[in-house]
């Protein structure tokens, strides 16, 4: 006799359980931030198509409290077993910490919700495998007719679906569509040696990325590791980063400070300084979640606080 496999719940009541069954376990408060991921992903290795794999990805975040003891359980599925074990192990956590000086309750519902535009394209949550095929085809033959070595390459089309409910009175539901390629090539040099493998990457929230225009960037940015520069002597000079160069350093100096848990738990430089004169004048940052098809760009964050456009520097 085979037992049946259990089907899983949507990510809202998955979400509903998991706070329902912590604060039976005995949490004062429960959020709970469930996703659900499905598409089709294909990839290619040293020039030649390697897979095309269904994607069909699910988790389970679950904050507590008790009093202001605080834990966390996550669980990479969403059948009731699965997150009745998680409502178990993120109350015993917390049962078993010290209080958080810092914790002041999870947040309220937010007033209102953006409405964002350019998150969600049918033509990419129904991409059929054959689209991601084709975009790799693409990179494998544009690498293949500049005389480079396609490394790596991928392409994804997916649908996403997110939900947060909480005992604080938050119930959101959130569906979009993220679509990327990706390419990495390498050259021969003039000394007959290879360039690092020079990495590219588009994304979208309403299109798959050409893969012959993603693979086109790398090999330009290949050809320019081609190049030897010589400099006869020490001196000061002026080094320009590309936007890839300078996003690939943000996130652990500025981003980092920037963050709000940071800022209240006194790890920022920047706390206390709003008002302050801490960069040039020249710079603007910007965390704008409501950015029309944003790579983040969603109705409500991870805590179900509304997303909005804040100006930070």
């Amino acid at each position: 006799m085979s037992l049946a496999r259990e089907e899983p719940l949507t990510p809202i009541d998955a979400a509903v359980l998991a706070v329902r069954w912590a604060v039976r376990e005995g949490a004062s408060e429960a959020e709970a931030y469930a996703l659900h991921v499905r598409g089709y992903r294909a990839t290619a290795r040293a020039g030649r198509l390697e897979t095309l794999e269904s994607v069909d990805d699910a988790g389970l975040a679950l904050r507590v409290a008790v009093g202001r003891r605080v834990g966390f359980a996550y669980v990479t599925s969403l059948v009731r077993e699965r997150i009745r074990e998680a409502a178990r192990r993120a109350v015993a956590v917390a049962k078993a910490s010290r209080e958080d000086p810092f914790w002041r309750g999870l947040p309220a519902p937010s007033r209102s919700y953006p409405e964002p535009e350019g998150i969600f394209e049918p033509s990419v949550a129904n991409a059929s495998p054959s689209v991601v095929v084709e975009r790799v085809r693409e990179s494998i033959e544009e690498a293949r007719d500049a005389g480079a070595t396609l490394v790596a390459g991928s392409s994804a089309a997916l649908r996403i679906e997110r939900a947060i409910a909480s005992t604080s009175g938050v119930y959101r539901i959130d569906v979009g569509t993220h679509a990327y390629t990706a390419s990495a090539v390498s050259m021969e040099t003039e000394g007959g040696g290879r360039t690092p493998a020079i990495y590219e990457y588009a994304s979208s929230r309403t299109s798959v990325p050409s893969g012959a225009e993603v693979t086109r960037r790398a090999i330009e940015r290949a050809r320019l590791c081609r190049r030897r520069v010589r400099v006869d002597s020490p001196r000061r000079m002026s080094v320009v980063l590309t936007a890839h160069s300078l996003a690939s350093l943000f996130p652990y100096t500025v981003g980092y400070a920037l963050r709000g848990d940071n800022a209240v738990r006194g790890r920022s430089p920047y706390a206390g300084r709003e008002g302050e004169q801490v960069a040039s004048e020249a710079l603007t940052i910007v965390d704008d979640g409501v950015l029309r098809g944003g790579d983040n760009t969603w109705r409500f964050d991870g805590e179900g606080v509304a997303m909005a456009r804040k100006v930070l520097v």
